[in-house]
């Protein structure tokens, strides 16, 4: 399995016989072979998250869509909600509601289980109020409570430095309930400085499966 940081929360993800796309939203896209079934997936709708470019860029693929995308579900599209279980061709794709907007995804395909976290994530955020700040921590520990005994063998998971000493917190709470062979950090924009910054400190620097991105496009064999 490849995979390849596109920007943002954007990410290929490449198999034997597929082409996985999880939040497209701006850069260049890697290169992938033509033969393989491409799947495009849509956490949610912000504009960081989905470009309506991807129909064009991916005429061929199956796109998976959260529902709160507000696209009309045909043949190729299919529209999921939060907390459910689908069956797409040969993926099985299970939906956890979002601490944000619309969903995260996790994905078994090939024997192998995919996990893109959208913007499901523990917001917490210096300045909101304390019922904000206990609400998001009681939401996500709630959701990540869903993966306990769960092994994955690749999870993008955010780590946004716009929270500054807590950017972490989400990364470190998963990895209490699931066995996770590989991260990708995500969902930190063009600050990739200040994300390496977080890798390179306690606790995240004590988590060799975190793989450390550098630029666009950077691959992974995993």
């Amino acid at each position: 399995m490849k995979a390849t940081y596109i920007f943002h929360s954007g990410f290929m993800i490449e198999l034997e016989n597929h082409v996985l796309v999880f939040d497209y939203y701006q850069k260049e896209l890697p290169l992938y072979p033509v033969n393989k079934k491409v799947y495009c997936f849509v956490t949610h709708f912000h504009q960081d998250h989905f470009n309506r470019d991807i129909f064009d860029l991916f005429p061929n693929a199956t796109f998976i869509l959260s529902k709160d995308t507000r696209i009309k579900e045909t043949d190729s599209i299919h529209i999921v909600k939060k907390n459910e279980t689908y069956e797409i061709e040969d993926l099985m794709i299970k939906t956890l509601r979002s601490t944000d907007a619309g969903v995260a995804f996790l994905v078994t395909v090939e024997d192998k289980v995919i996990y893109h976290a959208g913007d499901l994530n523990w917001w917490h955020w210096e300045g909101e109020p304390k019922n904000f700040n206990d609400n998001q921590a009681y939401n996500f520990k709630k959701e990540m409570a869903k993966l306990d005994g769960l092994t994955i063998d690749v999870a993008m998971l955010p780590l946004d430095p716009r929270q500054e000493e807590n950017a972490w917190w989400g990364i470190e709470e998963i990895l209490k309930h699931a066995q996770i062979k590989h991260i990708l950090p995500m969902h930190f924009g063009d600050a990739v400085e200040l994300m390496q910054d977080y890798l390179n400190e306690e606790p995240l620097k004590n988590y060799p499966q975190i793989h450390k991105i550098e630029h666009e496009n950077q691959s992974f064999e995993i």
